[in-house]
Protein backbone atom coordinates (compact mmCIF):
# COMPACT_ATOMS: atom_id res chain seq x y z
CA UNK A 1 0.00 0.00 0.00
CA UNK A 2 2.69 1.90 0.47
CA UNK A 3 4.42 1.72 -3.13
CA UNK A 4 2.02 4.60 -4.64
CA UNK A 5 1.13 1.78 -6.94
CA UNK A 6 -2.58 1.03 -5.45
CA UNK A 7 -5.21 2.99 -7.65
CA UNK A 8 -8.10 3.93 -6.58
CA UNK A 9 -10.30 1.01 -8.25
CA UNK A 10 -8.50 -1.05 -6.12
CA UNK A 11 -9.00 0.40 -2.85
CA UNK A 12 -12.09 -1.99 -2.11
CA UNK A 13 -9.88 -5.02 -2.85
CA UNK A 14 -7.05 -3.32 -0.43
CA UNK A 15 -9.56 -3.34 2.01
CA UNK A 16 -11.13 -6.89 1.50
CA UNK A 17 -7.93 -8.16 2.30
CA UNK A 18 -7.46 -6.07 5.30
CA UNK A 19 -10.39 -7.39 6.82
CA UNK A 20 -9.17 -11.05 6.28
CA UNK A 21 -6.01 -10.42 8.07
CA UNK A 22 -7.42 -8.79 10.80
CA UNK A 23 -9.80 -12.30 10.51
CA UNK A 24 -6.78 -14.00 11.03
CA UNK A 25 -5.07 -12.13 14.51
CA UNK A 26 -2.43 -11.87 12.28
CA UNK A 27 0.45 -9.56 14.21
CA UNK A 28 0.97 -7.09 11.63
CA UNK A 29 -2.90 -6.12 11.50
CA UNK A 30 -2.76 -3.00 13.07
CA UNK A 31 0.25 -1.93 11.06
CA UNK A 32 -1.29 -2.93 7.89
CA UNK A 33 -4.27 -1.26 9.22
CA UNK A 34 -2.80 2.34 9.46
CA UNK A 35 -1.13 2.34 6.40
CA UNK A 36 -4.31 1.58 4.42
CA UNK A 37 -5.42 4.03 6.47
CA UNK A 38 -3.14 6.90 5.81
CA UNK A 39 -2.46 5.70 1.59
CA UNK A 40 -6.06 4.58 0.87
CA UNK A 41 -8.76 5.50 2.93
CA UNK A 42 -8.50 8.91 5.02
CA UNK A 43 -11.77 8.48 6.51
CA UNK A 44 -11.69 4.71 7.23
CA UNK A 45 -13.25 3.51 9.98
CA UNK A 46 -13.14 -0.14 12.23
CA UNK A 47 -16.61 -0.35 11.04
CA UNK A 48 -15.94 -0.45 7.07
CA UNK A 49 -13.36 -3.12 7.86
CA UNK A 50 -15.11 -6.01 9.09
Amino acid sequence: MTSGRLVPSNYWRAAEVLTAVKARNVPEAAELYEAYREFCAPDASEETLG
